[in-house]
C-alpha cells in the first residue's frame, strides 16, 4: 500500500473516532447535568448505560468470536467469460448467544467485480448464516474469491477486532478466454505465412524472408530423401552443392510456425488515464486478457490456413510446448490459459521471455510474440530473432469498453421502498415519542384525535423536510413562509390571552375540552421542531448531542409542571437515541452505506442492551437530585408560584394518605445548613402528629384539646434542653459516687453511666423557606436552643407560627444531636431496660438524693420525670383507641414481641417484622381496602403511611406508647453541609417513647432511605428494580405480536390482493404462471430461468403437482398470439389456486420435518 493511501486511511479513521468521541462524551455531559440537576433516577440509568454499554458490548463480543467460524463453498473451479461464479460465505456459531455482527470484507482483484465490498453477519445461537454471493467474471484469467478478512465488531457497531480466518476463505477460480477472431488478412498473419511460404530457390532469399518478414533463420530446401518427388529437386542448387536438394512443399516441409505468449507484464508502464473506457482498475486485468485472447486468435488462424502451431506458454515453473493441430488441442490450449499467470520484472532474474531451448529444438517457419506490454527490453530477449510482436496494451486503448454497464441486479421494489423509507423510520418514531409525551403533561390521551393529528404532523414534516432536501430553493422558500404562519399563530394566541395561555402552560393544563387553541399551538410548534430536528440530526448532520438535548425538552417540561416523568416515553427516547448512534456509526465507517440486513443489527443491539440494562439495574445508584435547586433557578425562576395544598400550612384535623407522598417531584420546599463536619445520616423534620386511628375511614386524626396547648419556644427550649444520655450518665455517675447505696437496686442503670462514651456529635441547622411561604417544623431528638421569638411549641414537639404563614426566605435555628447513634449506645449498656413506670420511679429516686445545691443534676431529672410523666399520660389518652384495635392485630402483634422483656426490644422486633416478611413499598400502589388489616395480612404493599399506621397500632397493642407523626426525611443529598427539602421528600414514620431516651423514630418502611441504622446515610438502591424490563417487555411483547401477525398474515393478504386483481383477461394467465414459477423458488432452482415445459415437468417430479393444461394455455397465448376463451380462464385460475394451496402444505410440512431431524 502507498503512503497516501495509508494516510488517507489512518484520516479516514481518526475521523471517525473523532466523530463517535465527539458525540459520546457530549451526550454522557448531557447525562451527567440531567442527573446532577433535573431528574437523578432517569440521568444516572441513561449515564451507567451510556458508560457500560462499550464495556458489555466489547466482552460479549470477545468471548463471542472464540465460537464463531467462517468459511466459503464454491460449486465449480472453471468458467467461462460472462458467467457468474456464484460461492457461499457461511458463518457458524457455537455459542448460546446471537453472534455479534461479523463484518466480512470480501476480496477484490482486478478483473473482478463484487457487489458489495463489505457485508455484515449474524447467526442465532447454535445455528448458522449463509450469504451468497454472485461474482459476474468478465475477465479471463485465474482469480481468487471469497473473504480477504474478517472483522468482529461489537453489539453497538463501534469497535471492531480481525478474526483469525479460516484456510478455506479463498478459492481460486480460473476464466476461460475466448478466442478472438484475427482476419487472414492482418497483416501480422500474412508476414507469417509469407515467411513460411517462400519459393525462391536463391540462397538471398532465405535471407529476404529472415529480414522481411521476421522469420526465424531456416531452409526452404534439403537434401533429397529416397521418396522424395522428383519434380521437387532444385537442379539448380543440387549442381551448385554437388549433391541432391529438394524444395519443401506441402507434402514435404513441415509449414510448422511458433506462437509465443510474453509471461512478463511491465504494468509500471501503463497509465490507466489513457483508457478512459475501462474501470481503472479492471485495465490491467483486460490487457492480460488481450494479449492471451489474441494468442488464441492467431493460433486458430493459422489451423484454418492449414498450419500446424506450436504453442509457447509459460505455467509457473517453465516453458511448456504444445502442438496445436486441431480444434480439440486449441481447446485444451485455452483451458491450459485460464491458470496462466502474468509476472513482473523480477522473474526475469530466473526465466527468459524467449524459449530458445524450445526453439532450437523445433524448426519454426515464422514467430509470432503476444505479449501484454511491448517494452524496449523485448527485442534484447529475442537477439537473433525478429519476430512479429503484438502489443496488447495498444489494442485494448483503441477498443471500445464501457465499465458503466453494471451487471448488478436490478433492486426489487421492495427493496426501493424500504431504503428510500429507512431515514424516516427513526426520527418518525422518536418525534412522535418526544410529542406524546409532552402531550401527556397536558393529560392529552395518545388514543385520540390530538394523538392521531400529531402522527399526521410528524409524518407531514418529515415528507417535508425529504422535499427540501431535494428542492432547496422551493423548499428555503416554503419554509419562510411556514415558519411566518406558525409564529403569527402562535403570537395572535398569546397577545389575545398571554396570561390564560402562560398559567395553563406552566401549570400542566385545564381541562383538555375547554383549550383546544392551546393545544393546537403546541401540535404544530413543538411537534413540527420535533420532526424537523431529529430529522436533521439524524440524516443531514448527525450529531447524538444536539438530539440528546432536543430529547431533553419532554423532561425539562415535566419537572417545570411538578409532574412525575412517564418512564415508557423515557425507555422510548433513551433506545431511539442509542439506535441513532448505532445505525450511524456503521453508516458512516462503511462507505456511508447502511448494513444490508438491519434487522440483525437491531437482534444484536437488543442483546447487547439488554445485558447492559441489567448491570445497570443491578448496581446502586443515586436516586435524588444533588443540585436540582440550581437546575430549579434556572428553569424554575426560583420562587415560583404553585399552588400547595392547606395541609402544608396548616394544622389538619386528619392524616394524609398515599396521595400525600407522591403527588409533587422534586419542588424544594426548604434549604437548610448543617454546621457539623460529620452531620447525622438522618434529620427528620414533623410536619404534626396524630393520636387516633379512624378504624372506619382508616386514617388518623388528632386530638384537638392535646394539641391546642402551646408553649413559646424559648419555654420549650427551657424545658427539654438537658435532655440527653450525656448529661443523664453524668448525674448517675455523680450520685454514685457521693452515694454509692442510693444506687443498689439500679445496677445497670450505673453500669450504663459508668461505660458511656457519648453517642453523637451536636450541631446546629439552619433552615431556611424557599419556594413557599413557609412553615417552622422542629427536627426530632432533643432540641437545645431555637432561635425564633414567632415559634409556639406543641406538646407532641411540632412549632409552628400562630399568625399564620411565614414570609418567603425566613429562617430558623435549631441545635441537635446524633440521636440515632445515641440510641445504640445507651441501649447497648443497659440504659433503656426499664419500663415507663420503672424508669420514671428511677428518675424520682435519683432526685431525692440530690441536695438543694446540686442544680444541674435537678434540673436534668425533672426534666426527665417530666418527659416520663407526658409519656405515660398521652399512652393513657389513647387508651380506648387501642382497646379497638383488630383482635388479628393484637394476636399478630404479641406473637412477634413473645420474646421481648423492654420496651426497645418490642419496637426493634416489630420493625424488624417488615423487613423479613416479604413486604414492599409502592407509590403507584392502589389496594382495594385501605384497612390495616389488608396491609399486614394481604396485600403487604403500600407507602409509608401505610407502614407507620400498621407500626404504631401493633405497637399499641404490646403496650408501647407510640405516635403516628407526618413531616420530611430529606435524603441528605446536597453540596457539602447544605441539605434540601423537597416534596418527594415527605414521609410519615413513628415515634416510640423508649424510657432513659424520650420518643425515638423507629423506622418500618421497607427499602426506606431514612432509616440511619438499616444504610450508611448513602441515598442508593441495591434492589434489583424491574421498572425497565416491564416497560421493555410490554414494547417486545406488542412488536413480537405484531410481527407474528403480519408474519402470518400478510402472506394470505397478498394473494387474496392478487386474486382480487385478476379481472379475467388473456394477460392475467400470463401473471397466474409468473406469481406460481417464483412461488417455487424455494424447491426449483432458477424456476425463470426454465422454459415452460422444463417448469411443468420440474414441477411434476418434485411435488406431482400437474399443471400441463395450464401450460398449454400459457404456451398458446404467449408465444402463439392465440386467444383464450372465458373457459381457459377460468380453468388456469382453478389450477394456480388449487396449485398454490399444494406448495404451502409441502413447504409447510417441509419445514417441519427439518426441524425435526435437527432435535
Amino acid at each position: 500500500m502507498s503512503g497516501s493511501m495509508k494516510r488517507k486511511k489512518i484520516s479516514k479513521k481518526k475521523k471517525y473516532y473523532g466523530f463517535l468521541i465527539d458525540n459520546y462524551v457530549a451526550s454522557l455531559a448531557l447525562l451527567l447535568v440531567v442527573a446532577l440537576f433535573v431528574d437523578a433516577n432517569i440521568g444516572f440509568y441513561m449515564m451507567y448505560a451510556f458508560i457500560l454499554a462499550p464495556i458489555v458490548s466489547l466482552l460479549l463480543a470477545f468471548v463471542a468470536r472464540k465460537y464463531i467460524k467462517v468459511h466459503i463453498e464454491v460449486d465449480e473451479d472453471y468458467y467461462t467469460k460472462g458467467e457468474v461464479c456464484t460461492y457461499r460465505v457461511v458463518l457458524k456459531n457455537s455459542l448460546f448467544l446471537p453472534t455479534p455482527p461479523v463484518m466480512v470484507t470480501f476480496h477484490k482483484e482486478s478483473g473482478i467485480s463484487n457487489k458489495h465490498d463489505k457485508v455484515f453477519m449474524f447467526a442465532m445461537p447454535f445455528g448458522k448464516r449463509v450469504v451468497t454471493c454472485d461474482v459476474p467474471l468478465d475477465t479471463a484469467g485465474p482469480y481468487e474469491v471469497g473473504i480477504d478478512s474478517l472483522a468482529v465488531c461489537d453489539y453497538l457497531g463501534i469497535f471492531r477486532f480481525r478474526h483469525k480466518s479460516d484456510k478455506d476463505c479463498l478459492s481460486r477460480v480460473y476464466v476461460i478466454p475466448d478466442i478472438k477472431n484475427i482476419s487472414a488478412h492482418d497483416d501480422m498473419i500474412l508476414s507469417s505465412v509469407s515467411a513460411a511460404e517462400a519459393e525462391d530457390d536463391a540462397e538471398d532469399t532465405v535471407t529476404s524472408s529472415v529480414m522481411n518478414f521476421r522469420g526465424l533463420p531456416g531452409y526452404d530446401t534439403r537434401e533429397y530423401v529416397p521418396g522424395d518427388p522428383v519434380k521437387r529437386i532444385n537442379w539448380k542448387l543440387s549442381a551448385r552443392k554437388g549433391s541432391l536438394y529438394v524444395r519443401l512443399d506441402d507434402e514435404v516441409s513441415s509449414k510448422t510456425l511458433g506462437v509465443i505468449l510474453d509471461p512478463v507484464f511491465y504494468s509500471d508502464g501503463i497509465d490507466t488515464e489513457n483508457y478512459p473506457l475501462i474501470r481503472p482498475e479492471d485495465v490491467l486485468a483486460k490487457i492480460r486478457e488481450e494479449a492471451m485472447e489474441t494468442y488464441l486468435g492467431v493460433i486458430r488462424t493459422l489451423l484454418m490456413l492449414s498450419y500446424t502451431v506450436n504453442a509457447y506458454y509459460y505455467n509457473g515453473h517453465g516453458y511448456e510446448e504444445l502442438k496445436v493441430t486441431d480444434e480439440k488441442t486449441l481447446e485444451e490450449l485455452r483451458i491450459s490459459l485460464a491458470s496462466v499467470y502474468f509476472y513482473g520484472s523480477d522473474i526475469l532474474e530466473r526465466v527468459s521471455r524467449c524459449p530458445r531451448d524450445l526453439l532450437e529444438k523445433n524448426s519454426d517457419s515464422a514467430l509470432v510474440v503476444s505479449t501484454a506490454y511491448s517494452d524496449p527490453s523485448l527485442t534484447n530477449h529475442y537477439a537473433g530473432y525478429t519476430p512479429k510482436v503484438y502489443d496488447a496494451s495498444v489494442s485494448v486503448a483503441d477498443n471500445y469498453y464501457d465499465y458503466s454497464r453494471s451487471r448488478l441486479s436490478k433492486p426489487t421494489k421492495r427493496q426501493v421502498i424500504i431504503s428510500k423509507l429507512l431515514p424516516y423510520i427513526l426520527p418518525f418514531v422518536l418525534s412522535c415519542t418526544l410529542s406524546f409525551a409532552v402531550f401527556a403533561v397536558y393529560d392529552v390521551p395518545v388514543l385520540s384525535g390530538w394523538g392521531f393529528l400529531e402522527v399526521m404532523v410528524v409524518a407531514a414534516m418529515l415528507f417535508y423536510a425529504g422535499f427540501v432536501k431535494k428542492h432547496k430553493a422551493i423548499g428555503t422558500l416554503t419554509t419562510i413562509i411556514m415558519v411566518v404562519a406558525v409564529l403569527f399563530f402562535y403570537f395572535s394566541v398569546m397577545s389575545r390571552d398571554y396570561l390564560s395561555y402562560q398559567q395553563w402552560f406552566m401549570s400542566g393544563g385545564d381541562a383538555v375540552d375547554n383549550n383546544s387553541t392551546y393545544l393546537l399551538t403546541i401540535v404544530l410548534v413543538f411537534t413540527s421542531f420535533f420532526a424537523l430536528v431529529t430529522y436533521y440530526f439524524t440524516n443531514v448532520l448527525y450529531r447524538l448531542s444536539l438530539l440528546a438535548l432536543t430529547s431533553l425538552i419532554p423532561i425539562i417540561l415535566y419537572a417545570k409542571v411538578g409532574r412525575d416523568i412517564e418512564f415508557r416515553y423515557v425507555v422510548i427516547i433513551a433506545l431511539c437515541n442509542i439506535l441513532s448512534l448505532v445505525i450511524n456509526n456503521r453508516k458512516v465507517l462503511h462507505t456511508d452505506r447502511y448494513v444490508k440486513d438491519i434487522r440483525f443489527g437491531l437482534v444484536s443491539f437488543g442483546i447487547f442492551f439488554l445485558g447492559t440494562l441489567a448491570l445497570v439495574e443491578a448496581l446502586p445508584k443515586n436516586k435524588e437530585t444533588k443540585y436540582y435547586y440550581v437546575f430549579e433557578n434556572l428553569f424554575l425562576g426560583g420562587n415560583f408560584d404553585i399552588i400547595l395544598p392547606d395541609d402544608y400550612t396548616e394544622m389538619n384535623e386528619r392524616s394524609g394518605n398515599a396521595d400525600n407522598f407522591n403527588e409533587y417531584s422534586n419542588r424544594r420546599l426548604y434549604n437548610y445548613y448543617i454546621d457539623s463536619e460529620f452531620p447525622a445520616d438522618q434529620v427528620y423534620f414533623k410536619r404534626q402528629t396524630f393520636d387516633y386511628y379512624d378504624f372506619d375511614n382508616d386514617d388518623w386524626y388528632r386530638n384537638e384539646e392535646y394539641n391546642s396547648q402551646y408553649v413559646t419556644a424559648s419555654e420549650y427550649s427551657d424545658n427539654v434542653q438537658y435532655i440527653n444520655p450525656h448529661n443523664l450518665a453524668r448525674v448517675i455517675y455523680n450520685i454514685n459516687m457521693t452515694n454509692p447505696k442510693a444506687l443498689t437496686n439500679y445496677k445497670k442503670m450505673v453500669t450504663f453511666a459508668q461505660n458511656y462514651k457519648g453517642g453523637g456529635s451536636s450541631y446546629r441547622i439552619y433552615v431556611q423557606a424557599t419556594n413557599f411561604p413557609s412553615v417552622a417544623f422542629l427536627s426530632t431528638a432533643a432540641t437545645i436552643y431555637i432561635d425564633d421569638s414567632d415559634a409556639y411549641v406543641t406538646p407532641s414537639g411540632v412549632f409552628r407560627t400562630l399568625n399564620g404563614a411565614q414570609n418567603a426566605y425566613n429562617y430558623y435555628t435549631v441545635k441537635v444531636y446524633d440521636e440515632i447513634n445515641a440510641k445504640k449506645n445507651m441501649i447497648s449498656l443497659g440504659g433503656c431496660d426499664m419500663s415507663a413506670e420503672e424508669s420514671l420511679a428511677f428518675f424520682e429516686d435519683m432526685r431525692a438524693c440530690l441536695s438543694d445545691n446540686q442544680k444541674f443534676g435537678i434540673a436534668v431529672l425533672n426534666q426527665y420525670i417530666d418527659m416520663t410523666k407526658n409519656a405515660i399520660e398521652y399512652r393513657d389518652m389513647v387508651a380506648d383507641n387501642t382497646d379497638d384495635i383488630p383482635q388479628r392485630v393484637k394476636d399478630l402483634a404479641l406473637e412477634i414481641t413473645r420474646t421481648c422483656k423492654y420496651d426497645y426490644e418490642k419496637a426493634q422486633a416489630l420493625e424488624d417484622y417488615f423487613f423479613e416478611n416479604g413486604f414492599k413499598y409502592d407509590l403507584k400502589y392502589k389496594a382495594p381496602d385501605d384497612s390495616v388489616e389488608y396491609f399486614l395480612f394481604e396485600g403487604k404493599t403500600g407507602t409509608c403511611s401505610d407502614y407507620a399506621s400498621a407500626y404504631v397500632l401493633m405497637a399499641r397493642a404490646c403496650g408501647l406508647i407510640v405516635r403516628y407523626v407526618e413531616g420530611f426525611a430529606p435524603s441528605g443529598q446536597g453540596l457539602g453541609n447544605e441539605r434540601v427539602i423537597k416534596t418527594t421528600d415527605a414521609h410519615a414514620y413513628p415515634e416510640v417513647f423508649i424510657p432513659g431516651l424520650g420518643f425515638t423514630v423507629y423506622e418500618p418502611t421497607i427499602a426506606s432511605e431514612y432509616n440511619g441504622r438499616r444504610k450508611s446515610g448513602l441515598n442508593v438502591d441495591f434492589r434489583f428494580g424491574f421498572v425497565l424490563f416491564r416497560w421493555l417487555g410490554f414494547f417486545a411483547a406488542v412488536i413480537i405480536v405484531s410481527g407474528i401477525a403480519i408474519a402470518v398474515v400478510w402472506p394470505y393478504a397478498k394473494e387474496v390482493m392478487f386474486m382480487l386483481g385478476i379481472k379475467n383477461k388473456e394477460k392475467d394467465i400470463a401473471r397466474m404462471y409468473v406469481r406460481l414459477n417464483r412461488s417455487s423458488a424455494w424447491l426449483i432452482k432458477k424456476p425463470q430461468s426454465l422454459t415452460v415445459d422444463q417448469y411443468t415437468k420440474e414441477l411434476l417430479e418434485k411435488t406431482a403437482i400437474d399443471i400441463s393444461t395450464m401450460s398449454k394455455v400459457v404456451s398458446d397465448v404467449a408465444y402463439r398470439d392465440m386467444k383464450a376463451s372465458a373457459k381457459d380462464l377460468h380453468m388456469c385460475k382453478s389450477i394456480y389456486k388449487s396449485s398454490r394451496r399444494r406448495l404451502n402444505k409441502i413447504r409447510l410440512k417441509n419445514r417441519f420435518t427439518k426441524k425435526k431431524k435437527r432435535l
